[in-house]
C-alpha cells in the first residue's frame, strides 16, 4: 500500500478505534480513575531510577551542546500551551520509532528505556525558571506517564505538577507515574531549571483490551499529522 494511502486509511480508522479503546478501559480498567499510581506495581522503575546519573549526564552533554527546540517547533499544535521556548524537548523516541541521531547520543538513556515495557515515547523535558504550563488535558487513556528527575531546583516544593486534585513536586533521582488524561498543570516557580526524563508507554491492561490498545496506538502513531510531526524531531540533535 502507498504511504499516502495507508496514512489516510490511518487518519479514519484511528481516531475511533482510540475513542473506543479509551471507553473499554475506562469501563473495565480498575485503575481507570487512578491519577498518580504505586511505584511498587511497576518493577522496572528501580532500574531505571538506579541510571539516573548516567541519564542526567548524557542529557547535559546534549544541553551544554545547543540546539534543542521549543516543544512548539516540534509539535506546532502546543503552541497554546508554550510559544516561549521556554519549555523544550529533546526527542529520543517518539511513537515507537527512536529518533535517529537523538537517541544515538544517548546510549545509557536508550539502554535505561530498554527496561519499560510497552514504551512508546520518551524524552528530555527543559522548564526554564519561571514556566508555567497551563492546564490541559491528555487524549488517550491507553497510555500512562512516567517522570524521572534530572535536574531539580534546590526549592523543589516550588517546581511541582497538578494531575486532577493531586500535586506533586518533583525530586532528584525520583520517579512517578500518573494518568495524564486527567487535567494537569504545571509550574516552575524557583529561578532554576528543571530537567527530567519523561516517558510515555503502554497501560498494563488484561489480555484482550491490551492487545486491542497495542492496536489502537499503532494506528494513532501512523495518522499523517503525526508523520510529519516525527519528521521534526532530529532538530533537537542538530
Amino acid at each position: 500500500m502507498p504511504p499516502s494511502v495507508r496514512s489516510r486509511v490511518f487518519d479514519r480508522l484511528a481516531p475511533p478505534l482510540a475513542r473506543t479503546t479509551s471507553r473499554l478501559i475506562e469501563r473495565h480498567d480498575p485503575s481507570a480513575n487512578t491519577t498518580f499510581f504505586d511505584l511498587a506495581d511497576f518493577p522496572w522503575v528501580s532500574e531505571v531510577e538506579a541510571r539516573w546519573p548516567a541519564i542526567r549526564d548524557e542529557m547535559a552533554a546534549v544541553r551544554d551542546a545547543g540546539g534543542i527546540p521549543g516543544i512548539e517547533e516540534v509539535a506546532p499544535g502546543l503552541d497554546i500551551l508554550s510559544d516561549d521556548r521556554r519549555w523544550k524537548t529533546y526527542f529520543l523516541y517518539a511513537n515507537n520509532r527512536p529518533v535517529l541521531g537523538n537517541s544515538e547520543r544517548c546510549p545509557e538513556t536508550v539502554r535505561a528505556l530498554a527496561a519499560i515495557p510497552g514504551m512508546s515515547t520518551a524524552y528530555f523535558s527543559l522548564l526554564s525558571p519561571g514556566k508555567h504550563i497551563p492546564a490541559h488535558d491528555g487524549v488517550y487513556k491507553g497510555l500512562l506517564r512516567y517522570h524521572l528527575g534530572l535536574q531539580i531546583p534546590t526549592q523543589h516544593e516550588r517546581c511541582r505538577i497538578r494531575v486532577g486534585s493531586d500535586v506533586r513536586p518533583w525530586r532528584q533521582g525520583q520517579s512517578f507515574i500518573f494518568d495524564d488524561t486527567f487535567n494537569h498543570e504545571v509550574w516552575n516557580e524557583t529561578e532554576e531549571e528543571r530537567v527530567i526524563l519523561l516517558v510515555d508507554f503502554l497501560r498494563p491492561l488484561p489480555r484482550a483490551l491490551d492487545l486491542m490498545n497495542r492496536a489502537a496506538v499503532r494506528a494513532l502513531s501512523s495518522i499523517s499529522w503525526v508523520e510529519l510531526a516525527h519528521d521534526r524531531l532530529p532538530m533537537g540533535g542538530r
